[in-house]
């Protein structure tokens, strides 16, 4: 993996976080997962999986975000929030990640109507 995507602009990464957190909210995930475009040569992006799993590549966002993923998935399986900690790490993270000095590649969406 590597970080920041090379190529990407802010608008770019806005629109794909966007795009990645819509669909989690879309079909109810609710735990780490992995929502994965490909890049046309003309800059649109397309949609192409969803991996609700960790992936190999999680030690590189636990790198770059100081968080336990596996922890945190543990936490929401029990019906538990997740933590202060995740909450804070994932919005720098987040802000790195749209200014192109970071890689995520695990969004969290808890529903905090409940």
């Amino acid at each position: 993996e590597e970080g920041p995507a090379p190529g990407l602009v802010r608008q770019q990464r806005e629109a794909l976080f966007e795009s990645a957190v819509r669909v989690a909210r879309d079909v109810g995930l609710r735990n780490a997962a992995t929502v994965e475009f490909l890049l046309s040569p003309d800059g649109a992006y397309h949609f192409l999986e969803v991996n609700a799993r960790l992936q190999v590549e999680h030690g590189v966002t636990e790198l770059l975000t100081g968080l336990d993923l596996v922890r945190e998935q543990i936490f929401l399986a029990a019906g538990q929030p997740l933590s202060e900690e995740a909450d804070t790490n994932a919005r720098e993270a987040l802000s790195r990640f749209l200014e192109g000095l970071g890689y995520t590649d695990v969004v969290f969406v808890e529903d905090t109507a409940s």
